[in-house]
């Protein structure tokens, strides 16, 4: 596999020259990475390499959104050999209810508590989950905009007919989105959206309903609430 020599992207065999930077006219901002994610990608100790061992379970434990696809389910119910898992059409990202209804907290559900019921949750839901790794992934996440918001739902009251939109804009200014530099964190609730919000992609996120939102491909936020260690600023 050849290497871009602007960008050093990796090609595959028949993409154009020019198909990752343009010939190194687009430069893309470096990806920061908080430093205790990035030792348990790097170093060479045992929770290290625990945590990379079942980094895909680690991700989808923090994942704010769930994962829907259509599988081949003759192919899944094979016994014999490595098990394969083949995605027919496309996947789908969720975003559940914000109220839990009787089952086990999942998804954004394991945001809305406090530190230590957070804990059990998560190890509730694997047990090949470290308790020290889950600790230090939920302190890296207290940076993610989308964990603040979330945690910060602990203090809202609780009132009827609500829910919170995520505006997936890309034309808004993204300074007034940046990372906050006091430790109080805000929110406005409009009763109404403005008459024209229609046409302005968002998520909806109901405390209780009957299905659940989709996340469409072309928001921003498509692969930080899905992908939250990849991501972790959002």
């Amino acid at each position: 596999m050849s290497s871009c020599e602007y960008c050093a992207a990796k090609k595959f065999q028949y993409e154009s020259a020019g198909f990752c930077c343009s010939n190194g006219t687009v430069k893309l901002a470096s990806h920061q990475m908080p430093t205790e994610l990035l030792n348990l990608l790097l170093r060479d100790t045992v929770e290290c390499k625990h945590f990379r061992t079942y980094i895909r379970m680690y991700n989808n434990m923090f994942a704010f959104t769930s994962l829907g696809v259509k599988y081949d389910k003759e192919l899944a119910k094979r016994y014999h050999g490595i098990y394969t898992f083949r995605v027919q059409e496309q996947m789908y990202h969720f975003i559940n209810n914000v109220l839990l209804s009787n089952q086990q907290p999942r998804n954004l559900q394991l945001y809305i508590y406090d530190d230590d019921t957070e804990m059990l949750n998560r190890m509730a839901s694997s047990s090949n989950a470290d308790q020290s790794v889950v600790q230090k992934l939920m302190n890296i996440l207290k940076i993610n905009p989308y964990c603040i918001f979330l945690k910060s739902l602990m203090q809202v009251p609780k009132v009827p007919n609500l829910y919170i939109a995520l505006n997936c804009d890309s034309t808004l200014n993204q300074q007034v989105y940046n990372l906050p530099t006091v430790s109080e964190v805000a929110a406005i609730w409009l009763d109404q959206q403005p008459n024209n919000s229609s046409s302005t992609p968002h998520i909806q996120i109901y405390p209780c309903s009957n299905t659940n939102q989709l996340v469409n491909y072309y928001y921003d936020c498509y692969d930080p609430v899905q992908y939250p260690l990849l991501f972790p600023y959002g």
